[in-house]
């Protein structure tokens, strides 16, 4: 008996001590067309979430939206298929001034790369 209780407390403080230890994740960033003026919001939706996930073939930036998860740059778009991720262009916004493009996401990238 003292040998099973002896096990289970060393099972239960290498378990305790394993969660510790772990980095914790990084809560995502609400932003919102608020946050971007001057017609730099490139998306048909108000507000999401921004996250940044590190990954080998580099650092990928994803907007969340009414449950979905958007691609933002290329290494996001290579593991899309891979993570269950969208491409963005559903939400992604015509520039106002010609329709034949899209609003760059470039301000919202920056962004990501400032305070991911």
């Amino acid at each position: 008996m003292r040998t099973t209780t002896t096990a289970a407390l060393t099972l239960l403080l290498a378990l305790t001590t394993a969660a510790c230890t772990e980095e914790p994740e990084e809560e995502p960033l609400r932003v919102s067309s608020s946050d971007f003026p001057d017609g730099q919001w490139p998306f048909t939706v108000d507000a999401g979430n921004l996250s940044c996930e590190e990954a080998s073939v580099g650092r990928a930036i994803l907007f969340e939206a009414d449950g979905t998860t958007y691609v933002l740059n290329g290494p996001a778009t290579i593991l899309a298929e891979e993570r269950g991720w969208a491409r963005m262009h559903p939400i992604w916004a015509d520039d106002p001034g010609d329709s034949r493009n899209k609003i760059p996401t470039t301000a919202l990238e920056d962004f990501a790369k400032e305070n991911c």
